[in-house]
């Protein structure tokens, strides 16, 4: 019988995967909390309310993008091992500055 996977699981997966992965393109996680939602997409934080209001801020720091993950989108940071947040902080700068470079290109045009 498998065991059910926990969100451990994918966090882990998120930090060993192959230069070819879906994963290392652009981190992207979710969590639906009570009537808010919360979406990281790399270094972009968007908090939504039942109102229509969003709050997008984007993450300054290894310490801001470590706290949205652990108080946003509750994985329990324990889990990644003992470089997981420094692994996935490089790897979510490097997409954020990608996307920044495809932006100001006009490639998204």
């Amino acid at each position: 019988m498998r065991r059910k996977r926990r969100l451990t699981d994918f966090a882990r997966f998120a930090t060993t995967r192959a230069a070819d992965s879906p994963l290392e393109r652009l981190l992207i996680a979710y969590r639906l909390k009570g009537d808010r939602s919360a979406t990281l997409l790399a270094r972009t934080l968007t908090v939504a309310t039942p109102d229509g209001t969003a709050e997008r801020r984007v993450l300054g720091d290894r310490e801001a993008f470590a706290a949205a993950l652990a108080d946003d989108i509750g994985v329990p940071l324990a889990g990644l091992g003992p470089d997981g947040i420094g692994t996935l902080w490089r790897r979510t700068a490097r997409q954020h500055a990608e996307w920044l470079s495809r932006v100001e290109s006009g490639a998204l045009d």
